[in-house]
This record gives structure tokens, sequence and C-alpha cells, in this order.
């Protein structure tokens, strides 16, 4: 069974496909005020319940008794979590264009709907990810506390990107606006984030695979 094979089966077979509406919840961005970086992560959601639905449906078992490897398995699964992510932030940075061009005076809560708000959900998503797989793939079957440990990674690294925003002279200005001059400055953030989402991906598939090669099903 190849990776595009187990790929078919997350998305036809594992969701109902009511679910995949979460994806929408990106369209957020556009609304005023709104936490933005809380749209960028409703995908987490999503993942939440990927990983239910497989426990309960004892995917990881029947799986596991094909013939392929233990490293196709973490390997799809973290396919099927990045195109999802990929999915959400693609949704929510077409509407925070929208966003943008009607509330041009930006938004109070959190970081503005700009590239700096993208990089830093890269740099999030990729935060969670580095924590939850690898914990998960420890048993393989057990998600609540990985995902706990997962969402935690995922705010810190927000609250520090903030943190930061806010409390280092003149960046505030530069970061969070929408000031199309600054968007140069800004562009740096999804410069970074692209690099850190790929970069530890890899890492996170290579310590899942690690973990699964361990545990015990």
């Amino acid at each position: 069974m190849t990776l595009k094979a187990l790929l078919k089966k997350d998305f036809l077979l594992l969701l109902p496909k009511p679910l995949y509406l979460l994806l929408l919840l990106g369209c957020l961005t556009a609304v005023p005020n709104y936490p933005t970086i809380i749209s960028t992560g409703y995908v987490i959601m999503l993942v939440f319940f990927v990983f239910t639905f497989s426990k309960e449906n004892r995917d990881a078992e029947f799986t596991a008794m094909l013939p392929i490897s233990r490293n196709d398995l973490v390997n799809a699964r973290l396919v099927t979590v990045l195109i999802l992510e990929i999915a959400q932030l693609t949704i929510a940075a077409l509407f925070a264009i929208g966003g943008a061009l009607g509330f041009p005076e930006g938004n109070k809560v959190g970081i503005d709907p700009n590239p700096t708000l993208f990089g830093t959900a890269l740099l999030c998503l990729s935060a969670f990810n580095l924590i939850f797989f690898p914990l998960f793939y420890r048993t393989g079957y057990k998600s609540g506390v990985p995902m706990l440990f997962g969402l935690l990674a995922f705010l810190s690294v927000y609250a520090a990107v903030e943190l930061m925003v806010n409390l280092i002279p003149g960046w505030r200005d530069i970061f969070d606006t929408l000031n199309p001059a600054m968007m140069g400055w800004q562009s740096i953030f999804p410069g970074v984030g692209v690099v850190a989402f790929v970069g530890l991906s890899f890492l996170t598939a290579h310590l899942s695979r690690k973990a699964f090669a361990r545990a015990d099903l």
C-alpha cells in the first residue's frame, strides 16, 4: 500500500465529511477584532478528530497488519495532518486579504491578519506537530496528553512572538500593522515559518518513526 493509498484512506474513510467544514473556520481572520491566531489553529481540533476516529476504528492495529511498514503509517498520517494545516492556513490567508481591505485599521486583539500572523502560525503549527506526534507514537493510540502538550507548545510559541512584537521597541509598528509599506519586513516571518515548517516536519517524522518502532500495539 503506497503513501497515496494511505492518504486516500485517511481522507475518504477515516473522517466524516462534515468535519472538514472545520477548515472553513479560517474565514474568521476576516472578522474584526477576532483573535486571529485562533482562526489559524482550529485545524488542531480536526487533528484531534483524526486521531480519535482512528482509535475508535482501531485503524492503527488494522493497518499495521497490512504489508506495509510502521514508518509508512507514521509518514502518511503526518502528511495527512500537514495537508489539513496548509489547507486551513490557505483559507485563513484568503479571508485575511478581504478582512484587511474591509478593516484597514487592523485588529485590536492579537497580531493583525498580515504576513507576520501567517509566519507565526507556521511556527506554532510546527511546534505543535513536533511535540504531539512523537508523544502520540510512543503508544500509537493515546492522544489526550500528547494533544494537551502540543496545544501548549502552539500557544507558547504564539505568546513568545506576541511578547516580542509588543515589547521590542518599534516592532509593533512594523509587524503588527496592515500598512502595505511594512509588508517587506513582515515577509521575514513567513520566510522563517516556511523553513521551520519544512525542517521541523522532517524532524517530527524522524522522532515519530523512532517512537512508533518501540510502541507495543
